[in-house]
């Protein structure tokens, strides 16, 4: 995406956490949190454009590492405003009756991956197996999803919660 095509795209949502920034009423800072990740590129380009800074308002802008952490930072009060995937959302709004969503910026297919010994090539391969995945994220609800479609019960797959920091090293771990 070049980046004329990235600001017709992204400004809408930008200029909606702006918008946020701006009647926010009282003088403390208004906290961002969103996941340092590919998915949101969105965030991180316009916090290193300076685009938050430029509307002269007191924004505070904090990364974590996934939507999860986003969220638990929205539902313990750490944030006033957090970007995160579906999974981690939902898992929040069905536990605070406070939180909604307020725009959704990105959409797509095939965002997600599955990372395997050469061995697995199909969703049936999988039955027996044991897989890392980081629980109420918006890759463990598509894996879900996934395997349903193919025709796979999850009750075939062991589930080893993980998180996404030390999946490459348990990818080269002999078992």
């Amino acid at each position: 995406m070049n980046f004329q095509n990235f600001i017709k795209r992204f400004l809408p949502l930008i200029s909606l956490i702006i918008l946020f920034v701006s009647c926010k009423n009282d003088s403390s800072k208004l906290t961002l949190v969103f996941p340092n990740k590919v998915n949101y590129e969105t965030f991180i380009i316009a916090k290193h454009l300076g685009y938050f800074q430029k509307t002269g308002n007191d924004l505070k802008i904090i990364t974590v590492n996934s939507g999860i952490n986003a969220a638990e930072a929205l539902a313990l009060g750490s944030a006033d405003i957090a970007a995160m995937g579906d999974g981690p959302a939902v898992i929040l709004m069905s536990q605070d009756k406070k939180i909604s969503v307020v725009s959704r910026y990105a959409k797509g297919e095939r965002i997600h991956r599955l990372i395997s010994d050469t061995a697995i090539q199909t969703a049936k391969d999988l039955s027996g197996k044991r897989i890392g995945i980081q629980i109420g994220s918006s890759t463990h609800a598509a894996f879900l999803g996934w395997i349903e479609k193919q025709g796979v019960s999850i009750d075939d797959i062991t589930i080893i919660p993980m998180n996404p920091l030390n999946m490459p090293e348990a990818m080269k771990s002999p078992i």
